[in-house]
């Protein structure tokens, strides 16, 4: 079979070529006025920039895609800049122990007591004068975890600063030693951005210009409460600062107050005023103590606490 050849067509003895059409002056001129025509409506706000329709309508689809799952993923913590109230635990008093603190506390008659205790998993709680205010001293340095944990990352808290890694300064910090390190990072997070963060999460707990907490032991025992919980930092950040102030420590004061018992605290005296405040644990159940004895010692703490540990325990 034959195959079928392609026409070829000459002129004057030369092959033809074939051409395309080209664009004339008047459609080149009509492609340049359109042209300016938006050049100039997007410099004269008129007509939106490609930039911001792309953006907008990414935006549009990432809002829509929060819409569909706000959800937080688990291992997560509150975060502040959320804005979003934590449902509150439903608290009832153990009245027995109400009784003993009331009857321990008078044997003290030079000593102003203020306690509060809560049960974190169940609520329970009792308490003396919890709702009195006193500067908590160097135990105000649990204040400023969660503007440190939003100002950098847990991430990076191998990394130095001020000389030493910030876990490190932070590990000082909550123990005992008040590491200079701590006062440092404290500085940098500044005043004003560790209350404006610290009252965004909910707590009604202000640092003053010399970073001491004023505050009540019922204010201060809910916060450390959800820091136990971990509804108030993440669980990096979380288990970085519970690993320093678990450290055992035989010192008066809740330490020295319960049996077998692991106890995250931090202490100051300050004033004449003795401050001891954190979680005491049992097993896998734990209770919050904050005991401020304003002319009294930790010894006598360590008294108190014995009582409340004897109702408190599981």
């Amino acid at each position: 079979m034959k195959k079928h050849k392609k026409t070829v067509y000459y002129v004057h003895g030369f092959k033809a070529r074939t051409r395309r059409a080209r664009p004339g002056f008047p459609s080149f001129l009509l492609v340049v006025i359109f042209s300016s025509s938006i050049v100039y409506g997007v410099w004269a706000n008129v007509i939106p920039s490609p930039q911001i329709v792309i953006k907008n309508g990414t935006d549009k689809i990432a809002s829509n895609i929060l819409k569909q799952d706000n959800s937080q993923p688990e291992g997560q913590t509150l975060n502040g800049s959320t804005n979003v109230k934590k449902p509150q635990k439903i608290k009832r008093k153990n009245k027995e122990l109400n009784q003993q603190l009331a009857i321990k506390t008078r044997a003290y008659s030079d000593v102003k007591w203020s306690i509060y205790v809560e049960d974190v998993d169940s609520g329970l709680t009792a308490s003396i004068n919890e709702s009195d205010d006193y500067n908590l001293g160097s135990v105000s340095r649990l204040v400023s975890l969660p503007a440190l944990e939003s100002k950098v990352n847990p991430d990076r808290w191998n990394n130095n600063l001020y000389g030493s890694p910030v876990k490190q300064c932070v590990g000082k910090g909550l123990g005992q030693e008040n590491d200079q390190c701590y006062d440092k990072l404290s500085k940098y997070l500044g005043k004003d951005y560790i209350n404006n963060t610290t009252k965004s999460y909910g707590y009604d707990i202000e640092l003053d210009d010399k970073f001491t907490a004023k505050s009540s032991p019922e204010k201060f025992g809910a916060y450390l409460s959800d820091l136990k919980r971990g509804e108030s930092l993440f669980a990096k950040t979380r288990r970085i600062v519970f690993d320093a102030l678990y450290t055992p420590k035989q010192t008066p004061g809740l330490n020295l107050g319960c049996g077998d018992c692991r106890v995250a605290n931090k202490q100051s005296y300050d004033n004449k005023v003795a401050v001891d405040a954190g979680i005491v644990t049992h097993g896998a159940r734990s209770y919050t103590v904050v005991i401020v004895a304003e002319n009294g010692n930790f010894d006598q703490i360590t008294d108190i606490a014995q009582t409340i540990d004897r109702y408190m325990q599981p």
